[in-house]
């Protein structure tokens, strides 16, 4: 019975592999990233935040094992940046808590570099591929750009750039699709949903001063990414019946 089985999964194996190609490549995409992270408006008072969509690009090193003549398993390493953008519109109180008609906009920009690694399924037919996966990601660095426009004085010092306290991983989902320009160069598109927060409780490098470190709801992130780019084949693996 035990060699029955085991002659079948070979079989099977053999079956799986005498389809299709292995391949090895190189990637290489531009495309805009999104970070949101909504204050309780408790904490900062007529107060109005807006969030947009900035560049980010990717690239690295990818590897596709076919499962059969239609579907293969693919494993990818990036480097990955991700950058947003925030404006935070503030309306200024005087002395007894009347709004004075001015106005303070705080510019913050979040640069965030990581190490991609995404997993995926992908069907194939002629010319088009469509894969669905998750990704996981390791932090290697991040900074924070804040520059401050107010018509007075700030009772606090502003860096030009400091450390953006993030957490050192983040995961998600993400789905693709791929045109064959050559059978070695395809056009590729991908969206990335970051599903984890990935703020820290640590609002001093968030330029915040006065939201409380012990409150879990402070700020919620979550990373958002659409990339296009070109895939490149380099190594292939022949695969006879």
């Amino acid at each position: 019975m035990k060699r029955s089985l085991l002659c079948k999964f070979i079989l099977l194996y053999f079956c799986f592999n005498s389809f299709g190609q292995n391949y090895y490549g190189f990637k290489l995409g531009g495309g805009s990233s999104y970070l949101s992270s909504k204050i309780d408006a408790k904490l900062i008072p007529n107060s109005t935040q807006k969030f947009y969509w900035r560049p980010s690009f990717q690239g690295g090193y990818f590897y596709n094992h076919c499962i059969n003549k239609y579907s293969s398993i693919g494993l990818e390493l990036l480097f990955n940046k991700i950058i947003g953008l925030e404006k935070m519109e503030t309306k200024l109180t005087d002395q007894n808590g009347d709004q004075t008609g001015q106005m303070a906009i705080a510019t913050q920009r979040r640069h965030i570099s990581y190490l991609s690694i995404p997993l995926y399924y992908e069907y194939k037919t002629k010319k088009l591929t469509v894969n669905l996966g998750v990704q996981f990601s390791l932090r290697i660095y991040s900074k924070f750009y804040l520059d401050v426009q107010s018509p007075i004085p700030l009772n606090y010092s502003v860096q030009p750039s400091i450390i953006l306290n993030t957490k050192f991983y983040d995961f998600g989902g993400r789905a693709g699709l791929e045109y064959s320009l050559t059978k070695k160069l395809a056009l590729e598109t991908t969206f990335y949903y970051g599903l984890i927060d990935i703020s820290r409780k640590n609002t001093e490098t968030f330029g915040y001063p006065d939201i409380r470190k012990n409150n879990a709801h402070d700020m919620t992130w979550k990373v958002q990414q659409v990339s296009v780019g070109l895939r490149y084949k380099i190594l292939k693996q022949e695969k006879h019946q």
